[in-house]
């Protein structure tokens, strides 16, 4: 709302730091300045977030004639970003309280995010994960596997569960696996989320009360005892 030519840059932002007033000299003197995200303080007390570039421009003899200065205030975007990272280290930090390993793969097998105890499994940490296949992370026969699995869920769109024995620091361990589809925004199936629950625990009390069960069965049939007791 204000007639801008013929007044001073200094003059319309009086509060503008100092250092952008040397980023200024210097591109007077041909130097080529830029930032993808720079603090903006306002003259009402806000900030605001601005992507800048400064190019000097040159008279017809050759000679500096000022300076070119574009601006974009991107501030919304700052905010999103931001928004973005404390959602994500929220989730992050939802997964890494789970108690199960959690890993999720794209449709060629590669990881594309892993908490702590899945990578724990496999020897390895979370960061290590991103970009390996499955091939090189699980034993051929396992890896095979669960490629199909994936892939059969990211075509389908269903997720499956199932339970299987693994050899985890060469020890045979229980897993409970869940293979559910992940989708982007337009509701695009393009990963498999594997949660991975040890169960190993639970199957040997199970065994062990149906191996309890079954002796006293044999020992009230062996004595003669009633078959029903009430």
């Amino acid at each position: 709302d204000q007639e801008l030519v013929g007044r001073s840059h200094y003059e319309v932002f009086p509060d503008i730091p100092d250092r952008w007033r040397a980023i200024h000299q210097g591109c007077l003197s041909g130097a080529v300045e830029k930032c993808d995200a720079d603090p903006f303080p306002g003259m009402d007390g806000t900030l605001d977030w601005v992507r800048w570039e400064i190019h000097p421009w040159y008279d017809i003899d050759g000679s500096i004639g000022g300076i070119l200065l574009f601006s974009e205030v991107i501030t919304e975007r700052i905010r999103a970003e931001e928004a973005l990272r404390a959602s994500e280290e929220q989730y992050r930090s939802l997964i890494e309280s789970v108690d199960s390993a959690i890993a999720m793969f794209g449709p060629e097998g590669h990881a594309l995010f892993a908490n702590t105890i899945a990578a724990q499994s496999l020897g390895t940490t979370p960061e290590a994960m991103i970009g390996r296949t499955m091939a090189e992370l699980f034993p051929p026969e396992i890896a095979a596997y669960q490629l199909h699995t994936i892939r059969q869920v990211i075509q389908s769109g269903t997720g499956v569960v199932h339970e299987a024995p693994s050899i985890v620091n060469g020890e045979q361990r229980w897993y409970r696996t869940s293979v559910q589809p992940v989708r982007d925004g337009s509701q695009r199936v393009i990963a498999g989320l594997i949660n991975a629950a040890d169960i190993t625990a639970f199957r040997a009390a199970e065994a062990a009360l149906r191996s309890s069960e079954q002796r006293y069965r044999q020992m009230f049939v062996l004595n003669g005892l009633p078959k029903l007791i009430i």
